[in-house]
């Protein structure tokens, strides 16, 4: 299961129990990008835990003591909710502190070679990427790098990728962005590329991308220190 978008079904079935297995960490995962869905996890839980507090065939009254007594109950029970929210995003807040980006900004300037038949494809998905429409970004570049195998077109969807969460299709475009080796986004590829991997949570291949970096230079002291965090996790 892949969440992108709010999902008020799962959020409703999460909160009663009825997701599958299966899919429960992927929606977990998905809570902690997803304002709308935490909102309807912390509002259902709220409600269950308020229906569970009045009496089984309660009559109920519009007494002013009655109102106040079920906005405290529903107080307490969004404030219940909360704290299951918290719990869950403290549970993985190290992962996703070390899977954080910062986008490289783009810098106006030779991306590609003299005109041809994808150079209004590749205009258009860095104008997106500057103005942080990373969504926009991605599909462009995407139809870009179809005929264009440029390092710096590959680099810049990879990126516009990883802010969309889609973390394979960054790194498989990442990992392009490396050949031919030395080529100016090289370096800055393998640090992204090690990024998405820590997304998938798969450490051992992060560690062995590090090893394989440069040691001298910035990009190797911030590999080092990534490669530092990633163990002491």
């Amino acid at each position: 299961m892949t969440i992108h978008w709010h999902d008020s079904d799962a959020a409703q079935q999460y909160v009663a129990g009825t997701l599958p297995r299966a899919d429960v960490e992927a929606f977990e995962e998905h809570l902690l990008a997803c304002g709308r869905c935490r909102s309807d996890v912390r509002a259902g839980a709220a409600v269950r835990i308020a229906l569970s507090a009045e009496p089984a065939g309660a009559v109920r009254r519009a007494s002013p003591v009655h109102i106040w007594r079920r906005r405290t109950i529903f107080a307490a029970a969004a404030a219940a909710a909360a704290v299951l929210v918290i719990a869950l995003v403290n549970r993985e807040s190290r992962v996703a502190r070390l899977g954080a980006i910062d986008p490289p900004a783009f810098v106006s300037g030779a991306l590609r070679a003299p005109a041809d038949s994808a150079t209004d494809l590749v205009d258009r998905g860095m104008a997106a990427y500057a103005a942080r429409d990373f969504a926009g970004a991605a599909a462009l570049l995407s139809r870009a790098a179809a005929v264009d195998s440029s390092a710096g077109v590959a680099f810049h969807l990879g990126v516009a990728l990883l802010m969309q969460n889609e973390n394979e299709r960054a790194l498989e475009s990442l990992l392009r962005a490396r050949r031919p080796a030395g080529n100016a986004y090289a370096d800055e590829a393998l640090f992204f590329a090690v990024k998405a991997l820590i997304r998938q949570r798969q450490t051992d291949s992060a560690l062995a991308l590090i090893r394989s970096a440069p040691r001298d230079g910035p990009i190797g002291a911030h590999m080092r220190a990534l490669g530092d965090s990633i163990v002491r996790r």
